[in-house]
């Protein structure tokens, strides 16, 4: 018996079912990748906050020091290796490299998977080079702000959120010492390593222009760690200062 064949327009039908149903299933397929890495982002958070703790624990509940700087190698022309990484005392060492023995997956939970890019300048090179793992900026609030303006913010001129400058050096505060841990920013997804205040968070940001996805890369809102160990997803419209300060938000 003669098989009878699909007509041209039985084809062009079936062509356009299947476009259709593409159509409507990328946008979800594209939602559901989108929440995977946002989950991947906060897991990574909740790793550096464990980290964070286990040095606090072996250091009378103090953090680690103020860092500036995004680099983790001594030689960015080397691979990323034991061998090769800057001591975390090094002045120009990201503020991850205090934390990153106290986890087994080490560097890899800086680098945020929505992440394109970050400051170069201050790191061991570009993204493009893959020098990803500083994706994460740390709350400086107010360390770049004169002693005035820091003693209206902290009631102390030599003290930020997490830091106390004694003897010239940025110490890191104890845990204990911060009033209002569960609302007090300890770091968050950011184009920079650490965040000082001049332009560079979401409540007053002007020092990158275009550059505000950095912060916002899980459809509009940065995944942030808080001092207790928490962490949440923060819309644009919920920030403000006072989430660097330790103060309640308005």
């Amino acid at each position: 018996m003669k098989t009878r064949g699909f007509t041209l327009i039985e084809l062009l039908v079936v062509i356009s079912i299947i476009a259709l149903l593409i159509a409507i299933l990328l946008p979800a397929l594209g939602a559901a990748r989108g929440a995977a890495r946002a989950t991947q982002c906060g897991s990574n958070l909740r790793q550096i906050g464990i980290s964070v703790v286990a040095y606090q624990t072996e250091n009378d509940g103090h953090i680690y020091d103020r860092r500036n700087w995004g680099r983790w190698l001594i030689n960015p022309a080397l691979p990323y290796d034991e061998a090769n990484q800057l001591d975390h005392t090094d002045a120009q060492a990201f503020w991850g490299v205090a934390y990153e023995q106290y986890t087994d997956t080490g560097r890899v939970i800086y680098q945020c998977p929505e992440a394109r890019e970050t400051d170069p300048v201050q790191a061991d090179g570009t993204f493009e080079q893959g020098h990803t793992f500083n994706t994460y900026g740390l709350n400086g609030y107010g360390w770049s702000f004169s002693p005035a303006w820091r003693n209206i913010y902290f009631d102390d001129p030599n003290t930020t959120a997490l830091f106390q400058e004694i003897n010239g050096v940025w110490r890191g505060r104890s845990v204990d010492k911060v009033e209002n841990a569960s609302g007090t920013v300890m770091a968050h997804d950011a184009y920079e390593a650490v965040l000082d205040g001049n332009g560079d968070t979401l409540d007053n940001f002007f020092q990158w222009p275009g550059l505000e996805h950095e912060y916002l890369r899980h459809n509009g809102a940065a995944t942030t760690m808080w001092m207790d160990g928490h962490v949440s997803n923060e819309k644009e419209a919920d920030w403000s200062f006072e989430m660097y300060i330790g103060q309640p938000r308005p």
